[in-house]
């Protein structure tokens, strides 16, 4: 006899970016949605500078403002609160899944998996962990730590 058993389960899209501030656990911004392209004249500005191959190199992707980094950045020079809450030291920066275990852990815990990482432009797949270089102004600290799949 098979017996009933709770089990919950919940699926997360990885192309939307959440930045919460501690202690709070609230958003400081509305999520950014995959198809935002605000960042685009900084990644145009960065293609001028011939970088692409390198990026590419180091996360397996090319350099478009459909993933992570672009758009961080944008709303750290853009969002005051966002700008405000990283000169605190108050922020965190995920995507849902990190919020969503942020939230459910009571902000104990704050991380991705490296399948998430992986597609933010921040994280060298090679060595499997963030990329200073990557990150630029992006503050290293708040961002979550991976975790093997």
């Amino acid at each position: 006899m098979v017996r009933p058993a709770w089990q919950l389960s919940a699926s997360t899209t990885r192309a939307r970016e959440s930045l919460p501030g501690t202690p709070t656990l609230a958003p400081l911004s509305p999520v950014v949605v995959w198809h935002c392209r605000r960042a685009l004249p900084l990644v145009e500005r960065l293609r001028e500078t011939g970088v692409e191959p390198r990026i590419r190199a180091r996360t397996g992707l090319p350099l478009d403002p459909y993933y992570s980094a672009g758009k961080v950045r944008w709303l750290l020079d853009n969002v005051e609160p966002v700008a405000a809450a990283a000169r605190r030291g108050a922020l965190r920066i995920g995507t849902v899944d990190a919020w969503l275990i942020w939230r459910l852990t009571g902000g104990r815990n704050h991380l991705t998996d490296a399948t998430n990482a992986s597609r933010t432009l921040l994280y060298d797949i090679a060595r499997g962990a963030w990329d200073d270089d990557m990150l630029g102004p992006i503050p290293r600290r708040r961002l979550e730590p991976s975790s093997s799949p």
